[in-house]
């Protein structure tokens, strides 16, 4: 069984030569590594050159800038394994990652093996736990979860039967891209497998998406979850499902406001008000903090918002200093 390790790469000079060195030395050997160089301006296409040399499995495919879903999509339709991985160029595997997916496929003949990842904090580490050890889940109960954010959407950490991930659709966000591929995976799949373990290692820096707090990245936090909010309520999902996904919808408005898009939402906020208060028990403190004293003032939401920020920022710190 042949595996695709795809790795999106984008100015990432400083980490892509321990992001490759993660996969070509992996203890499972039946690989093709596909480095996707998404228009890089840094060295990254020569850093790409030189481990082609050392590596026959090495397929490097160098496009134009045009972003994450870009180069995704590049790289899947590129695959020609059986299982595919998907690897940012300024993160790592764990040298077992593949050898445990694919002795997880062996047991279970699941189309989608759901590992999890830890995240680095300037050498320190958070790792995401699993709700459970190992188990088959239900794919509606799994679209639950990730609704709920009991686990994360992240398409890392996962491996896919590749004819499943060439099936969608890969639309572009600046935040969120994921979540949305991931749902009409779900929906696709026969069989889900969890197991809870670590493989993928997150690097957490101030060039990462997840951290950045600019106009695109607010506005599609927004974006996104209206998406995905339409896209699951066309599909035939149980009631529990869809009645979960208002407080989904609010949930990443919040985010939105969180990041500071109260100038680009200040007009929705009444709005979403009836929905809030219809859904509040779904949502985490913090979330209701934001939002209702936003609803009250702009002065009084941004006093809250900063003082949020430095207590997750220090909850952030106490975890990983453990």
């Amino acid at each position: 069984m042949k595996v695709s390790i795809v790795i999106l790469i984008y100015n990432v000079e400083y980490f892509l030569s321990k992001c490759i060195s993660s996969a070509i030395n992996q203890t499972y050997k039946n690989l093709e590594i596909i480095l996707v160089n998404d228009g890089s301006t840094d060295n990254s296409a020569e850093i790409c050159d030189r481990f082609r040399i050392e590596d026959s499995r090495i397929k490097i495919i160098n496009k134009s800038n045009g972003g994450l879903a870009s180069a995704r999509k590049t790289g899947v339709l590129n695959a020609s394994g059986d299982f595919l991985v998907f690897l940012d160029g300024d993160d790592y595997l764990d040298l077992d990652a593949i050898e445990i997916l694919i002795h997880a496929y062996t047991k279970s003949k699941a189309d989608i093996i759901i590992a999890s990842a830890t995240y680095i904090y300037k050498n320190k580490s958070l790792p995401l736990r699993n709700m459970h050890h190992e188990y088959f889940v239900d794919k509606y109960e799994y679209i639950n979860y990730l609704i709920e954010g009991k686990y994360p959407w992240m398409l890392a950490a996962k491996l896919f039967k590749t004819e499943l991930i060439k099936q969608a659709g890969m639309p572009y966000y600046k935040v969120g891209q994921d979540a949305i591929v991931c749902f009409q995976c779900t929906i696709s799949s026969n069989r889900l497998f969890v197991i809870d373990k670590q493989l993928y290692n997150y690097i957490q820096h101030s060039g990462s998406a997840s951290l950045s707090k600019n106009k695109e990245n607010i506005i599609d936090t927004f974006r996104f979850a209206n998406d995905v909010t339409e896209f699951l309520n066309s599909k035939d999902l149980p009631s529990k499902t869809k009645s979960l996904l208002p407080a989904f919808k609010i949930r990443w408005f919040i985010a939105a406001l969180h990041k500071g898009g109260y100038e680009f939402f200040k007009d929705s906020i009444e709005d979403y008000q009836a929905i809030f208060f219809q859904n509040k028990n779904f949502l985490k403190s913090w979330e209701k903090a934001v939002f209702i004293s936003y609803s009250s003032s702009p002065f009084l939401g941004n006093i809250v918002n900063n003082v949020i920020h430095l207590l997750r920022k220090k909850y952030i710190y106490l975890k990983t200093t453990r």
